[in-house]
């Protein structure tokens, strides 16, 4: 709800007021007391700037604590695979870094690209995912062979694809294309091996 003022000025504040007469007095009184109040708000008192102090350290620390598990992943990431294709913050979540990495495989006339993440998915989700040998082609069940042979754990998911090009998990949409991917992982790490198609829905 707006609110009338009065302001008391003297007579020699006034006189030079008048020669002012393009100016909006009232606008210049209402920013004077915004910014009046901006500054007062802004202040603060001696036992929030004690608080505030003390948790700089804190703060330091943990920043020096996410930089040194980024450094630690990215060294374990390249020991694993090799230098990563793409690089990113995931500030909320442990190790507060994204990797991803794609890798060309060429057996006989068929071509792979293994995506692979620095992710792995949660242990209980597996057993409703578990690999099915018979439902991927020669090519894809050869990859899965060897990367299983090699202590990495097989899956299987199914997926909607958009006319893009995107994997999409939500099973209510439609008018998308039905696949399935397999992925493996060894714990730490998912790779993504390959995608057939399904049908449509």
């Amino acid at each position: 709800m707006a609110k009338n003022l009065s302001i008391y000025i003297d007579d020699a504040t006034e006189e030079k007021m008048e020669k002012y007469e393009e100016i909006n007095w009232s606008r210049v009184c209402r920013e004077a007391i915004w910014s009046y109040l901006e500054k007062r708000m802004g202040e603060e008192g001696e036992f929030l700037k004690d608080i505030k102090s003390a948790l700089v350290p804190i703060a330091d620390s943990s920043d020096q604590k996410k930089k040194a598990l980024k450094e630690d992943e990215i060294a374990r990431f390249k020991k694993a695979w090799g230098e990563p294709d793409r690089v990113y913050d995931t500030p909320y979540e442990k190790p507060h870094i994204l990797l991803r990495k794609n890798v060309r495989i060429k057996l006989q006339n068929e071509e792979f690209f293994l995506k692979i993440l620095n992710k792995s998915e949660e242990e209980s989700n597996l057993e409703y995912c578990k690999f099915k040998e018979q439902d991927w082609p020669e090519g894809i069940r050869l990859v899965a062979k060897t990367l299983s042979q090699r202590g990495l754990r097989l899956y299987q998911r199914d997926f909607l694809k958009d006319d893009y090009g995107n994997y999409l998990q939500d099973k209510n949409r439609y008018d998308h294309e039905k696949g399935r991917g397999c992925f493996a992982t060894n714990g730490k790490d998912t790779l993504f091996i390959g995608y057939v198609q399904t049908g449509r829905r």
